[in-house]
C-alpha cells in the first residue's frame, strides 16, 4: 500500500582490494594482469539506524558515462 514503510531493506556491501607484486625483468616491456574475486553473502540484520556514510576514492580515470547500477 502507498505510504507503508518496507519491513526489510537489503543493502549491498562492496569491498575492493589490491595485491601488487613486482619483479625485475629486462625485456623492455611491461605485462599487467588483473584478477577479480567475487564473494556474495546474505546478511539478516535489523536496521537500527537510518544513517549512512559514503566514502569516495579517486581512481585516476576520466568518467565518460555513469556506471550501471549494481
Amino acid at each position: 500500500m502507498p505510504g507503508e514503510v518496507p519491513s526489510e531493506t537489503v543493502l549491498p556491501l562492496i569491498e575492493e582490494g589490491l595485491s601488487l607484486d613486482t619483479r625485475s625483468v629486462e625485456t623492455g616491456r611491461v605485462r599487467v594482469s588483473r584478477t577479480t574475486e567475487v564473494v556474495e553473502e546474505v546478511l539478516r540484520e535489523t536496521l537500527r539506524s537510518s544513517h549512512a556514510e559514503v566514502e569516495r576514492r579517486a581512481v585516476g580515470q576520466t568518467v565518460t558515462e555513469a556506471p550501471r547500477v549494481r
